[in-house]
């Protein structure tokens, strides 16, 4: 998985790994930099709606979002279509089959068996489209600010810095997570929302 840092600082994640010769349960944590390779930004236009007791309450829309590549995945409906790599959002291009954002998954596993009937034509003929979405996999994701992110919440490749890290004096130095900002009606529709309370927390 190729992580792309679309902020404007270096990113800093903790992470764990075995400890070398040490016993299977023995981890270190390490410090891993992705230098910033760009800026992901979106333009916001706030609208006045109301006030409270003189306060101002505004309503915040999200503009165009510039430096943000287009949604790349690698379809994963057969063999063939593996091997085409990543494609742009629309449709592939070996079996015509819908590529959406909705679809994806940042698995990096595979669990496609065979060819599939969308993809026996001959290589080079034009495939007919259709708009039943095809399973992929995302390769690149992008790790953004927390504006731009909301800004392409249908987005599974697009990250936001989590969990951070302070130092003594409450400076954010670093993060040990990455997080995905959802919009609530996607979430609804999949049966995600409202949250729900388990034992180790809230799903």
């Amino acid at each position: 998985m190729k992580i792309v840092n679309l902020t404007p600082h270096p990113l800093v994640i903790q992470r764990q790994r075995p400890v070398h010769n040490g016993a299977p349960a023995d981890l270190e944590i390490y410090a891993e930099t992705i230098p910033s390779s760009g800026l992901a930004r979106c333009a916001t236009v706030e609208t006045v709606v109301g006030s409270v007791d003189g306060i101002p309450i505004v309503i915040t829309t999200f503009g165009a979002v510039e430096g943000l590549p287009p949604f790349r995945a690698v379809c994963t409906a057969c063999l063939n279509c593996e091997d085409a790599g990543e494609q742009e959002w629309g449709y592939c291009r070996v079996c015509g089959g819908n590529i959406e954002p909705n679809e994806a998954s940042c698995d990096s596993g595979s669990d496609f068996l065979g060819f599939c009937d969308f993809a026996r034509a001959v290589e080079g003929v034009p495939q007919e489209r259709d708009d039943a979405p095809r399973p992929v996999r995302v390769e690149t994701i992008y790790v953004v600010s927390s504006i731009t992110a909301q800004a392409v919440r249908n987005r599974p490749d697009v990250f936001v810095p989590a969990r951070p890290v302070r130092d003594e004096q409450g400076r954010i130095v670093a993060c040990t997570a990455l997080g995905r900002i959802h919009a609530m009606e996607l979430d609804r529709a999949a049966g995600l929302w409202p949250l729900r309370p388990s034992p180790t927390g809230w799903l």
